[in-house]
């Protein structure tokens, strides 16, 4: 894909692909957010793995990283809550999923940049999203054996 092409040429051309499609993805109408979420979304989730497993090429992720988060929140904005949902619990299985370990990393760390990943992910769409990410938060706490 161009992105994998432009993380092999280095921070600027994968920013500049980042900057590109978060353009994209704001001028989607609603046929073409129903096409290509799924696709920019997986976009997304490999990218939000760059902070476990860094390409050398890279100096810096945390840049690459805000941009990338960027584009998730902007097509979050055009989701409506149907397709929403599932991403969210998609990233939440993410965080949680146990990765290998990499050369000498604690083993109780592993999962530790997916954590602080999921983290700013949560906090910029609370900036965005106020009402439904409080939603998100307050279920598992109001979910008792007999239901909601």
């Amino acid at each position: 894909s161009a992105y994998n092409r432009c993380l092999q040429k280095g921070e600027l051309s994968v920013l500049a692909c980042i900057k590109m499609l978060s353009l994209m993805v704001s001028l989607f109408d609603k046929t073409s957010v129903a096409a290509y979420y799924t696709k920019v979304f997986e976009l997304c989730l490999g990218g939000f793995d760059l902070r476990r497993n860094p390409p050398s090429c890279l100096s810096s992720i945390v840049d690459i990283e805000t941009s990338i988060i960027s584009l998730f929140s902007g097509l979050i904005m055009k989701l409506n809550e149907k397709t929403f949902k599932p991403l969210f619990v998609r990233i939440l299985e993410w965080t949680e999923t146990e990765v290998d370990n990499a050369a000498g990393e604690n083993e109780n760390n592993r999962n530790v940049p997916r954590n602080i990943v999921f983290y700013r992910v949560v906090c910029q769409l609370a900036e965005k999203l106020r009402w439904f990410i409080h939603f998100f938060l307050c279920i598992p706490f109001c979910v008792t054996d007999e239901g909601l």
